[in-house]
Formats: C-alpha cells, sequence, structure tokens
C-alpha cells in the first residue's frame, strides 16, 4: 500500500486536548458500559475521547473508548487484530479499501450512512468516493477527516501566494524549498501534473506518463531542494531559510500558508469503518454511529483543522474559525474537494515504477537528504 506507512509519518506524536461540544438528547438509566476498540493513526479520535463519551451518555449510551497500540500504521498487526476480533472501528484513508484485491473488505462491515447524524453536511463528492465503496455502492466507512499534501509559502518571504506547482521547478525556488523524502508518490504525482495538467488521472497510470520527461522533473525535484524531509515534516530549523514546501503541513507554525495551486493537491480521505464481528453486535454498532455522527460535528472538525490541518468538512464550522482560516481552508467551498485529487490505490507497476524513478532522482541529489 504506497500511501498507508506515510500517513503515520505525518501523525506520529501528534497529542491534542479538546474542550467543546453542544450537546442534546436527555441521558437515561446505562446498562453495562460498551467498550469500542479503536485502532487509528495517532491520537486520530482518541484526543476527543472524554468529549466523545460525554456525547455518547448525553445519547443514552455508556461508551468507553479504547485505543488499541500500535496505531494503524502497522499494517499487519492490524490485520492480526481484526482476525483475532481484537479491534472494533478503525480509521483508514480510504484507498487502503480497495488496495491488496480489497482483503481489508473481507474484514470490515458494509455501514448505513442515513444513521450518521448530520452526515449530510459532508461534501458530496467525499461521501460519495468510489474508493470506500464496492462495485454495488454499499459503504464501508464514514468519512471525518481530508487533508493535503499540500503546497506551502513562508507569507513572510512570499507576498504572493503562488498559483501553480511549477514554483519548485522556477529558478528563483532553487534551494528554498523541501519536499517529502518518503512520499515517493505524491512526488510523482505532482510531477506529473506539471507535465500534463489536463489529464489529472493520468498521474496514477504509468503507462499514460512519458517516464523520460517525469524522471527529468523528479531529478531536479529532488537536487535543487535545500532537503527532503522525513517523519512528521520540516524541522524548526530546516523551515529558517525556506520560501516553499510540500507537506501535510503539521510541523508549519502560523506564517506558513496554504497555496491553492493549479491544477490541484493530492487529498487523503479517511474514514471511520467498522469490524464485521463488532457490527454484529448491537451495542458496539450503535456506538460506532454515535462516534461517526460526533466526529462530523462543526466543533470536532474546527479542532481537526486547528491541529492537523485538515479540511472542516462540516460548513458550519466556519462560525469557530478566524478570518485567516476562512480565507485558506474556505469551508462550504466544494470545488475543493474534486474527486480526481482522492488518494487511491496504485497498481503495483505504477508504484513501483514511481518509487524507483523517485530513488534515482533521490541518488542524483550530490549531497545529504
Amino acid at each position: 500500500m504506497q500511501n498507508f506507512k506515510f500517513r503515520s509519518l505525518f501523525l506520529k506524536g501528534c497529542a491534542v486536548t479538546a474542550a467543546f461540544l453542544g450537546l442534546t438528547n436527555g441521558s437515561e438509566a446505562f446498562a453495562e458500559k460498551v467498550q469500542l476498540r479503536i485502532n487509528e493513526w495517532p491520537t486520530y479520535v482518541s484526543m476527543h475521547k472524554k468529549e466523545f463519551e460525554a456525547f455518547a451518555k448525553k445519547k443514552g449510551l455508556d461508551v468507553e473508548l479504547i485505543v488499541v497500540k500500535p496505531d494503524i500504521s502497522d499494517e499487519q498487526v492490524l490485520f492480526e487484530n481484526l482476525r483475532k476480533e481484537e479491534i472494533d472501528v478503525i480509521t483508514p484513508t480510504e484507498s487502503f479499501i480497495h488496495a491488496r484485491q480489497g482483503k481489508l473488505m473481507n474484514l470490515i462491515a458494509p455501514i448505513d450512512e442515513s444513521k450518521v447524524e448530520g452526515y449530510e453536511v459532508i461534501p458530496e463528492s467525499l461521501r460519495k468516493s468510489k474508493f470506500h465503496h464496492d462495485d454495488k455502492g454499499k459503504s464501508y466507512g464514514v468519512v471525518f477527516m481530508a487533508g493535503l499534501y499540500g503546497l506551502y509559502y513562508n507569507s513572510e518571504k512570499v507576498k504572493t501566494p503562488p498559483t501553480s506547482w511549477d514554483v519548485l521547478w522556477s529558478d528563483a525556488a532553487k534551494g528554498k524549498y523541501s519536499v517529502s523524502a518518503d512520499t515517493y508518490f505524491v512526488n510523482g504525482h505532482i510531477s506529473q501534473w506539471t507535465l500534463d495538467g489536463q489529464n489529472i488521472e493520468n498521474a496514477y497510470d504509468v503507462d499514460k506518463m512519458n517516464k523520460a520527461k517525469l524522471q527529468s522533473k523528479l531529478d531536479h525535484l529532488a537536487k535543487e531542494a535545500a532537503h527532503l524531509w522525513k517523519g512528521v515534516g520540516n524541522t524548526p530549523d530546516q523551515l529558517k531559510n525556506l520560501n516553499y514546501t510540500a507537506s501535510w503541513g503539521f510541523e508549519l507554525p502560523s506564517n506558513w500558508r496554504l497555496a491553492h495551486p493549479k491544477p490541484g493537491s493530492p487529498m487523503w480521505v479517511d474514514v471511520l469503518s467498522i469490524s464485521k464481528k463488532a457490527a454484529a453486535n448491537p451495542k458496539k454498532l450503535q456506538a460506532y454511529y454515535l462516534l461517526a455522527s460526533f466526529t462530523n460535528t462543526k466543533e470536532a472538525q474546527h479542532l481537526f483543522m486547528q491541529r492537523l490541518r485538515a479540511f472542516p468538512l462540516n460548513a458550519q464550522a466556519k462560525s469557530l474559525m478566524k478570518p485567516d482560516e476562512i480565507a485558506t481552508y474556505r469551508p462550504g467551498d466544494n470545488s475543493l474537494f474534486d474527486a480526481r485529487f482522492f488518494w487511491r490505490p496504485l497498481t503495483d507497476r505504477t508504484g513501483n515504477t514511481l518509487m524507483e524513478m523517485w530513488k534515482a532522482a533521490v541518488s542524483k541529489r550530490g549531497s545529504a537528504i
């Protein structure tokens, strides 16, 4: 899976606290506490553990959210835990659901989106994305978060936001930008889009790429970068002399702003999925739908934006946002969620080709990463 391990690099060490939520519905006398075991990207949902448990209790269900370790980035352990029925809920990037011949779909259950309170506020392109539906239209996850491998600029040094990824190949940007050392496939995508911005889907099929031209683009991208960052992103020292970076944005201080380059940016879309075993338990299934409903509240979506640079998928979060946040994340602008840019499972041939091309580019740097 091309993107599975890279998401964990983005999120390692992210520990967040939150205080929010207007709650509705009165609570009743509770039966036995329902334990909902979640395997997530680090701190994704568990950062809201107390708030969710209070939310569920107000809805009439006493739930204890339990985090299963290691995090979801350990693919082998994930499958083992699902098979051993030691996990109830997971938070995969939606493209993983169809990866490896749909292996994950054999272990998770289709869900009823109508039971997710407020789900209609999530942009339609995300809710109906084919990457978490099967061929018959059954959904295997509830979308709750989306973000970018985005183009960011240092607003203290760059006064005009870049409008195209081409800026990274400009003479003025030499030695003043950085990109991921590890996430080879998205580096391949953005490079391909500078060659052929009219045919977005060609970036996902090696047979539709001009590999010689793409290799030249990747060679420049790696060679002329100030550095190639690893793990969660750039270090504070690395950022000091940069004008631009392609990043998840997680590590960036407030003076770093997100650009909206043409034709677009690679977008990860994460979903809440439930194991088949848990879905067969009415109380766990109820708790799952409550968790999905909770994550789509405006308060939760606002915090995802603040702490993880994710887009607020609930446009009502606008009422909680600052003017500069509104300008950057454009709540309610559904044109941002163009399905052509959603991460998707690549064929082994395409994925391996992009990996080898990026390795070749990095080997030509002539200096340390």
